[in-house]
């Protein structure tokens, strides 16, 4: 009887010692929201991105394809990391030529990728090195860098454009900066180039409105050097 009651009571303190031991904790420490560790990243970036640049040589032409014709070729953060390597091999040739695959040159940052590779300021800062390093591998090439722009060339993908020597351009292309009209902001050393080719005035006009632009207007702006007809 007594001696019975402090068993079943000691038998049923140790079963709850037991389950709570087998249930999972919350740490106290652990943040309610927190950044995703690399490996995490990694997958986020391979799951999402689907396009890749990719070159080609003929002779002693080196052709550099933006290869994402799904979604106009757009650019996605394992592509600009991509850029760098392709503009070395790209490199072995006399003259190199950039295009995009398909019908467009490139709808320009892959804005899909934005809510989980550029969610916060980190984030963006992180990409925007990336994007301009890549960048920066095409102007820094040893050889000549020849643009041939069709469809589509928006946003970041006009950047790329602008590294090239010699900028040519089909009468259906179009090309516009977008991040005013999507609610976004450029890094200043995204917009130089457009700066550095326009004009103050132009660059200012065009980033502000987020208007669209035909061949035409591109060539008397000086942002490209030719007009040709699409095909030819």
């Amino acid at each position: 009887p007594a001696s019975r009651g402090v068993s079943i009571g000691a038998r049923q303190s140790l079963q709850i010692t037991a389950a709570a031991r087998c249930t999972p904790q919350r740490s106290s420490r652990q943040p309610l929201r927190h950044r995703a560790d690399p490996v995490t990243m990694h997958r986020a970036v391979r799951r999402f991105s689907a396009g890749q640049f990719r070159v080609t040589p003929e002779g002693s032409l080196r052709r550099i394809a933006i290869d994402h014709p799904a979604k106009r070729n757009a650019l996605t953060l394992d592509m600009y990391r991509q850029l760098p390597r392709i503009a070395a091999d790209a490199n072995s040739g006399r003259v190199a030529l950039l295009e995009g695959a398909g019908a467009h040159f490139s709808a320009g940052s892959d804005i899909s990728e934005f809510a989980t590779l550029r969610a916060d300021s980190y984030q963006a800062e992180e990409w925007d090195a990336v994007e301009i390093k890549a960048a920066e591998s095409l102007r820094d090439l040893d050889i000549p860098l020849v643009a041939l722009v069709r469809g589509n060339c928006y946003g970041s993908a006009l950047n790329l454009m602008l590294m090239a020597d010699v900028r040519v351009a089909a009468d259906d292309a179009t090309f516009c900066v977008p991040p005013a009209k999507l609610g976004l902001g450029y890094p200043r050393h995204l917009l130089e180039p457009l700066v550095d080719t326009v004009g103050r005035s132009a660059a200012s006009e065009l980033i502000l409105t987020a208007r669209v632009i035909d061949a035409s207007e591109a060539k008397q702006l000086g942002l490209v050097h030719r007009v040709v007809a699409a095909g030819a």
